[in-house]
């Protein structure tokens, strides 16, 4: 009998992200904005025009898997989302990935010493900023967590050093 079998494969990719402000070396803060659910970016990103500033840039990257929100074809609204149930540690492994090349693109550009990285999640977002925060090479300052919560399999305690580094803020709510 001939069975199936399945594989991954490495391969590049595209990411879309948008920022709000300029990067040069004035740059004081870095905020890394994770959307939510079913978000875009240059969505996202309007509700962080309130805190714009010279010395502050922020980053909003878009998740890589875009989807239908309703209607299918030209006039559906197009969501994103960071992952799903399926091939779900694949999945995490690819943001974690995608996040780390982003860290290090912004930083490429700004000198990273001076600089404070806020991490914020928003709802689905909340999961990703905390992958991001104990597995990648991120050097976060801040961890911000609204409206969502840190993923359940995270074992916190391996992470406690860590995470009493971090200045960490949850909000509650959903807007």
């Amino acid at each position: 009998m001939i069975t199936q079998q399945e594989y991954h494969i490495t391969v590049p990719r595209s990411a879309r992200y948008v920022t709000l402000g300029e990067m040069n070396n004035d740059i004081r803060e870095v905020w890394f904005v994770c959307h939510g659910y079913g978000q875009l970016a240059r969505f996202f990103m309007q509700h962080f025009t309130a805190i714009a500033a010279p010395q502050r840039l922020i980053v909003a990257p878009e998740a890589l898997s875009r989807f239908y929100l309703s209607g299918v074809g030209g006039s559906g609204r197009i969501g994103a989302t960071w992952m799903t149930r399926e091939d779900r540690l694949t999945e995490i492994a690819d943001y974690i990935a995608y996040l780390d090349t982003l860290y290090e693109d912004v930083f490429s550009r700004i000198k990273r010493e001076q600089v404070k990285v806020h991490l914020l999640g928003f709802s689905q977002g909340t999961a990703t900023v905390c992958r991001w925060a104990t597995a990648g090479k991120v050097a976060a300052d801040r961890l911000i967590l609204w409206a969502g919560a840190a993923p359940p399999e995270l074992d916190l305690n391996a992470h406690r050093d860590l995470l009493n580094r971090l200045d960490l803020t949850f909000v509650l709510g959903d807007q």
